[in-house]
């Protein structure tokens, strides 16, 4: 049942990570997604992470994508926060959704 509950959150995180959809091909209505996705900020850091160990900060990729680098503490923040709400709502599931008997 809390697969159920998570496919959704789990489905727009995933398509707005700035891949699969980016920023820009997103329709103006939906880009409110991208500063709220876990999976955008990690996938940005990794990304342009990768592409300063190689020694390529301007990296076709990083341009293709328009990732920038220097958000490690957002991307950090964000799944922090992320983390935190989710767990919190799982909880209030647990409390009123799960029907035990005693």
């Amino acid at each position: 049942e809390a697969l159920m509950f998570a496919t959704p959150f789990l489905v727009l995180f995933m398509l707005f990570n700035g891949v699969v959809i980016s920023r820009e091909s997103a329709p103006i209505y939906l880009r409110w997604l991208f500063p709220i996705s876990p999976t955008y900020w990690t996938l940005q850091t990794i990304i342009t992470r990768i592409a300063e160990e190689e020694g390529q900060p301007d990296h076709f990729i990083l341009t293709m994508y328009n990732f920038e680098s220097g958000h490690e503490f957002h991307a950090l923040w964000i799944v922090v926060v992320m983390n935190i709400v989710f767990r919190s709502l799982q909880v209030l599931a647990l409390r009123y959704c799960n029907k035990i008997q005693k």
